[in-house]
């Protein structure tokens, strides 16, 4: 049997992805992110197998809006979909994924995305590649550029808003982007180590989101770009001057 979480399966949630993830999170770490809410929500994005009482396998199935061909649509994002070490090999995964479909069907969802473990697994079940992530890595000398960066300043708590503004233009014209909410903006401003720079001369026309590592020689820390996005090309050259 599938079926909606609740509170009282917090723990068992938390034990079973952080068997099925390790590394990521502890169970501990899982418990406090379900109870307070998390980026994108708590518990209440949760679904549960069970046999005789026993957590066998759980998925999320959060609800998200996705920008596509300049139409904001509803859309599931399947997360977390793991099995007991127990339990795998019975076709519970495939049960799981078809039911988060149902769960998604049933609330008017009409796109769904998700980050494959394993992509020949979910293209089975109907899911296709819509894009690829890359990790590029670069001395800042091999990069041209067409602007300083004269015009960039570090981000105040007072361009918050600007910035989500700058992110709604670029996003309503673009094909993928997600809505986001004022707790995925905390995540993405206020988590450690990340800062924010911006420019424009009235509103923001553009932002950076970086975080600086540590390296082994000082010529060789790393600067990593978590986001650039910028509405116009001189915002875009401009940030990538600085």
């Amino acid at each position: 049997m599938i079926r909606k979480a609740v509170r009282r399966d917090v723990r068992e949630l938390a034990q079973l992805w952080a068997r099925a993830f390790p590394g990521e999170r502890t169970a501990e770490q899982r418990m406090a992110q379900l109870e307070a809410g998390g980026v994108f929500g708590g518990v209440e994005t949760a679904f549960i197998a069970e046999e005789d009482g026993r957590t066998l396998g759980a998925f999320r199935a959060f609800a998200l809006a996705q920008h596509m061909h300049g139409t904001l649509y509803p859309m599931m994002g399947l997360a977390a979909v793991a099995v007991d070490e127990t339990a795998r090999r019975r076709g519970l995964g495939r049960a799981l994924c078809e039911h988060a479909v149902h769960v998604a069907r049933e609330r008017g969802d009409v796109l769904s995305m998700l980050y494959p473990f394993r992509p020949a697994f979910y293209e089975a079940l109907g899911w296709g590649t819509a894009g690829q992530m890359h990790v590029l890595r670069f001395r800042p000398e091999a990069l041209a550029t067409r602007a300083d960066g004269s015009g960039v300043r570090h981000a105040a708590p007072n361009d918050v808003a600007a910035i989500a503004d700058c992110y709604e233009r670029v996003a309503a014209g673009s094909n993928g982007m997600l809505r986001r909410s004022a707790r995925i903006w905390r995540s993405h401003l206020e988590a450690d180590g990340v800062h924010a720079y911006v420019t424009g001369s009235g509103d923001v026309e553009g932002y950076i989101i970086v975080r600086f590592g540590r390296a082994a020689a000082p010529d060789e820390k790393p600067m990593y770009v978590r986001e650039l996005i910028a509405d116009s090309h001189e915002a875009y050259d401009t940030l990538l001057g600085w």
